[in-house]
Order: C-alpha cells, then sequence, then structure tokens
C-alpha cells in the first residue's frame, strides 16, 4: 500500500499503527506504517493536523542514540522545524554519548555536496554551541 492510500485510509478509519519492526498490528484493519517521515510529509502537505501529530509523537518516541545522528542532520529535519526541534532536544539531551557513535562520526563527515555539507557543519556548529551551554 502506498502512502497516499495508507493516508485515505487513516482519513476513513482515523486509525493507523507505525512499526519500528517486522512485527505486525494486531489488528488486520488497521494500517500498518515504517515510513513516519514520509507520513509525516504527506500529512502536512495536505494539511491533516491530527495525522500529523501522530506521525510526529511517534517520531518522538523512536528516536534512539544509534539513529538521531542519521535523523538530525537530514534533509527532512530541516525541511520541518517541528522535527528539527524534536531530534535536536534528543540530541542534546544525550549529547555525551551520540558524539561517541559511528552514526555520529558518520552523519557529520563531509559530503561530496557542497551545499549539502554545509548545511551539516552549519548544524553541527549550532550543535557544539548549545551543547556548551
Amino acid at each position: 500500500m502506498s502512502l497516499f492510500q495508507l493516508v485515505l485510509r487513516y482519513l476513513y478509519t482515523n486509525s493507523i499503527c507505525f512499526l519500528t519492526s517486522s512485527v505486525c498490528c494486531k489488528d488486520p484493519d488497521v494500517p500498518e506504517i515504517r515510513d513516519a517521515e514520509g507520513l509525516y510529509t504527506i500529512a502536512a502537505s495536505l494539511k491533516i493536523e491530527p495525522l500529523q501529530q501522530k506521525a510526529l509523537r511517534f517520531l518522538r518516541s523512536s528516536c534512539t542514540i544509534n539513529n538521531i545522528s542519521d535523523r538530525t542532520f537530514s534533509t527532512f529535519a530541516n525541511k520541518y522545524t517541528e522535527i528539527d526541534e524534536v531530534y535536536t532536544a534528543y540530541i542534546l539531551r544525550n549529547w555525551k554519548t551520540v558524539v561517541r557513535t559511528d552514526e555520529f562520526a558518520k552523519a557529520v563527515k563531509p559530503r561530496s555536496d557542497g551545499a549539502e555539507s554545509e548545511r551539516i557543519h552549519s548544524k553541527y556548529l549550532e550543535l557544539v554551541k548549545r551543547a556548551a551551554q
């Protein structure tokens, strides 16, 4: 089922099941989704606030030490202020642990795309400054 079809099912049923693994939802009538960022994007575009908030709550609750670096420096977080605030708050709360991970080193590594490297470097400097406060 496509993301758009999942949104339509949500509008019809008012329910959705966000998943982080291959485990399935217990109710076969409830649409399942693993791409919460994609769903958030569609909900934001269509201005479906309740679905957008559900996706945001899931994204907040599914942050981990190992996935937060990719999330924080992503173009998705850069596009949505509300998402950026959630990811930034998590990374700052766990700063001393996160900066020691391989995922963090990989996320802040310079890219061949100059504009993307500059955006990531700018975000990195912002985080370092805020973590020092």
